[in-house]
């Protein structure tokens, strides 16, 4: 049961990376400034700059543990899929799909490379974790606020709308 909920997680991942690029996309003319955080702007747009910049510089990675989550859970699937389009000929012929398939696991566990490698695992490990307080930093200042200031002003409208009390 455990490993298909790492392929759920892994799919749901993916998925936030495909949607995330989607979003991230902001025109031809400004698409260049998700690249970086400008420190001197305001606390809002440095924190949708991070959010922004952060979630492209880690796509790439955040998207090869996604894929290889489900593969883990699913390792057959992935076999299947190389065997279907490279039939194996030779018992000790190395196919592309096979190296690539090991090739994505060292790179799910960083097995490749030294303590640089494993440091920077370690950092981009934590961007999900930051891009989530981003997110819900922006989603609180965007949606959150203005709903929770909507109720509140609802209801002490309504109080002040009750009808009034007929004197005996």
């Amino acid at each position: 049961a455990g490993r298909q909920v790492n392929a759920v997680g892994g799919g749901l991942l993916v998925l936030l990376c495909f949607t995330g690029i989607v979003i991230w996309w902001r025109g031809k003319g400004t698409w260049a400034q998700g690249f970086y955080v400008n420190p001197r702007s305001g606390w809002k747009r440095v924190n949708f700059d991070l959010h922004s910049a952060l979630g492209f510089w880690s796509l790439a990675i955040l998207l090869l543990w996604g894929i290889t989550g489900i593969y883990f859970a699913f390792p057959d699937a992935f076999i299947a899929a190389v065997d279907y389009f490279e039939p194996q000929q030779a018992a000790l012929s190395t196919r592309a799909g096979d190296a690539f398939i090991a090739w994505l696991v060292r790179m799910h566990f960083g097995r490749y490379g030294g303590m640089g490698v494993r440091i920077t695992y370690v950092i981009i490990g934590l961007a999900p974790a930051v891009m989530f307080v981003t997110g819900a930093i922006m989603w609180w200042n965007r949606v959150l606020r203005r709903w929770v200031e909507q109720t509140r002003a609802a209801r002490s409208g309504a109080a002040f709308r009750s009808p009034a009390r007929a004197e005996p």
